[in-house]
């Protein structure tokens, strides 16, 4: 991890105007370990133990209206990631443009997906199947502000095509189209806002065949009570005689603080239907074994914050997926920890 991020750390430090009439560098991080227990069905019948991240952060303020940030983050398959890399510029202070290796604007979970940030230890099934984890991307974004409204939009290379919806993150670019989208939030008071999201981009390598994307999301928050709900859908383009396609789904969840304790309950549904990608996928002109997934759950949890930057969660997950008989419900235990 050390050597991968030594090159950005110099080009940070050696940027003109550095350490001249700069504010001090904000440097943080978090770190999370978990562990999960399905039924014999699942992914983790035998138990997995270990699933050690963490991620560092320094973000700042170069001379006059410049800022920067650098996330990297260490995967539990010890990977690491760049999460965030780039370059402001705030000409005021209700509107921003960046440069670089960004989080997609998309929703609202992509942008809070850290284990600190969330309230349950599992992805919401729709995000984890309608878009890469953790989707980045790679080109210029702007954001403003005015009055109750919010608007978030970008510009970039855009998602590749792949097995699945989940396995398009990349940072170069597989054709000449440029992918486009963003959100509009809307906040009519404090407690409430709601969210509008959309994405197209050719996926494919000859630029040929769209994906779009569709999304909503609202948040409502008072001081004892959270509910979260994202809707999500994305249309692929298929080569003929193959249809489209399409991953739909949405969550609720509900949180409820009572002193340090949390609990959280939570519906989930997705479905993913393609009848061209899918296992054995391999390229634009090979069809896979095709994807028909109908999937519910029923997620309950517990938070409990010892202290304010510790966040220890339990959850246990009631999977059912229709026309198929699985034992693959799962629970799961995981601290995470900022610094």
């Amino acid at each position: 991890m050390t050597k991968r991020l030594i090159p950005i750390l110099i080009l940070i430090l050696a940027a003109p105007g550095f350490g001249q009439e700069t504010a001090a560098p904000n440097l943080g991080g978090y770190l999370y370990f978990d562990f999960s227990q399905s039924q014999e069905d699942g992914l983790f019948s035998n138990g997995r133990a270990g699933g050690l991240g963490a991620g560092v952060f320094l973000a700042g303020a170069l001379s006059g209206q410049f800022s920067y940030m650098l996330e990297a983050r260490l995967m539990p398959e010890n990977e690491v990631k760049i999460e965030q890399a780039w370059l402001g510029f705030s000409p005021s202070q209700t509107l921003r443009f960046t440069l670089g290796h960004f989080l997609v604007p998309f929703g609202r979970f992509n942008q809070a997906n850290r284990p600190h940030e969330r309230f349950l230890v599992q992805v919401p099934l729709v995000c984890e199947r309608a878009y890469p984890s953790s989707w980045r991307e790679l080109g210029l974004q702007a954001w403003g502000k005015s009055g109750f409204l919010s608007i978030a939009a970008f510009i970039g290379n855009g998602l590749a095509e792949s097995e699945s919806a989940s396995g398009g993150q990349q940072f170069g670019d597989n054709n000449a189209d440029k992918a486009w989208g963003g959100r509009l939030g809307v906040q009519p008071d404090q407690s409430l806002e709601l969210g509008f999201s959309y994405y197209k981009g050719k996926y494919d390598t000859l630029g040929t065949r769209n994906l779009t994307m569709r999304g909503a999301d609202a948040a409502w928050t008072t001081r004892d009570y959270q509910v979260l709900a994202e809707y999500i859908k994305a249309d692929r383009a298929n080569l003929d005689p193959w249809g489209k396609g399409v991953t739909e789904g949405y969550f609720v969840q509900l949180a409820i603080k009572y002193s340090d304790f949390s609990p959280v309950v939570s519906y989930q549904k997705v479905k993913d239907n393609d009848p061209f990608h899918g296992p054995g996928w391999a390229s634009p002109d090979q069809a896979g074994a095709g994807l028909a997934l109908d999937q519910t759950r029923w997620a309950v949890g517990l938070i409990y914050l010892p202290v304010p930057n510790v966040r220890l969660k339990a959850e246990y997950d009631f999977n059912r997926e229709t026309g198929i008989a699985l034992k693959d419900d799962l629970w799961c235990v995981q601290a995470a920890v900022t610094f």
